[in-house]
């Protein structure tokens, strides 16, 4: 996947330091497959990003960095089988600018680049259930399930329509 583009510059996210720390080693809002290493400053949080520089605030991968923090403040959260694009309304530059048109922009333009085909099965692979978010737009309306039995009158009809028999 391409890179997104940047909703927030660097200089705004380095004036916060909520983001790449964690209360929890196995939380929900830590990146998947990003190992936590101890906060040398617990009064923050316990946990920090390995790849966070602690004294410069900075990431030592941000050209790299993994999709779910590219994304951020917005996140993929589901909610039972469907999938949502929602924005953490805890973070300050969100509290600053979700009533502009920047970020409506903004908004629109993830919902188009995460409703792109080869998004579908990325996203509940991504999509977490988070806590407090609140959600935009509802992403990938294909149904997160199997086809179960109950799906056979939509396929017998299909088939008869075109003529197609299985095998």
């Amino acid at each position: 996947m391409r890179k997104l583009k940047k909703f927030a510059g660097s200089e705004t996210c380095l004036k916060c330091d909520g983001c790449c720390r964690y209360h929890e080693k196995n939380g929900i809002w830590a990146v998947k497959g990003i190992k936590l290493l101890k906060n040398p400053n617990p009064a923050q949080s316990e946990f920090i990003c390995s790849f966070l520089n602690p004294e410069k605030n900075k990431c030592k991968i941000y050209s790299s960095r993994p999709f779910e923090c590219e994304l951020y403040p917005f996140l993929i959260n589901q909610k039972d089988e469907k999938i949502f694009l929602a924005v953490d309304a805890n973070c300050p530059l969100v509290k600053e600018k979700s009533n502009t048109a920047e970020f409506k922009k903004y908004a629109h333009y993830l919902f188009g680049a995460l409703n792109k085909p080869g998004m579908k099965k990325i996203l509940p692979k991504i999509a977490q259930s988070y806590p407090g978010v609140t959600d935009i737009f509802r992403l990938n309306k294909t149904p997160l399930r199997e086809i179960a039995i109950k799906d056979k009158k939509i396929f017998d009809k299909y088939l008869k329509l075109n003529k197609h028999e299985l095998a």
